[in-house]
């Protein structure tokens, strides 16, 4: 059976129109990756996805607003670390809710680079916005610093002898410390 992600509902439309659209390009299916609540809606992102990557770029290119922005999330699951790192440097630029989860999953993966460039711009988002999505999904903040954690292990422990300095470590404990400082926080 063919996985389907699934989106907010204000997006359905404009989600089914972009799968089918990205759907022709596909090499193989994409799987099952995460699961998050968007202000009490379920969303349910691939882990990967294997859009052809020229194919990808122009559907980019050619959409705006919310179908452009969620090509950018479906790009920032990518088999290729250099497409899922374009797509979320632009992918910075909107601060919509769900959007989110596509960034803070970023942060917990082993391309260092993105992680690098995720905590290098924590000054240009939105405590408030990434407060309440931990707020929300605290036991996916968790899992995205553990897996940061486990990739930090073993592949980054040499650039970064202690977690605390690892970028996607640093990005995350950013995510929890906007949690902690919405009012009545736990």
């Amino acid at each position: 059976m063919l996985y389907r992600p699934q989106f907010p509902q204000a997006l359905s439309d404009t989600a089914a129109a972009l799968l089918q659209k990205l759907g022709k390009s596909q090499a193989f299916e994409p799987y099952p990756g995460f699961t998050t609540s968007i202000n009490g809606e379920l969303l349910h992102a691939p882990y990967r996805v294997y859009y052809d990557e020229r194919a990808l770029q122009q559907c980019i290119q050619e959409s705006s607003g919310a179908a452009q922005q969620l090509a950018l999330c479906l790009g920032s699951r990518h088999a290729n670390g250099h497409v899922r790192e374009t797509c979320l440097r632009q992918l910075l630029e909107h601060d919509c809710t769900w959007v989110l989860p596509f960034v803070v999953r970023a942060a917990g993966e082993y391309v260092l680079e993105i992680a690098e460039h995720l905590t290098a711009q924590t000054h240009r988002l939105s405590p408030h916005s990434y407060g309440r999505f931990a707020a929300e999904n605290p036991e996916f903040v968790t899992a995205c610093k553990q897996q940061a954690a486990s990739y930090w292990d073993c592949y980054h422990r040499q650039r970064y002898p202690l977690l605390r300095q690892h970028p996607g470590i640093r990005f995350l404990r950013w995510v929890d410390e906007a949690r902690r400082s919405l009012p009545h926080a736990d």
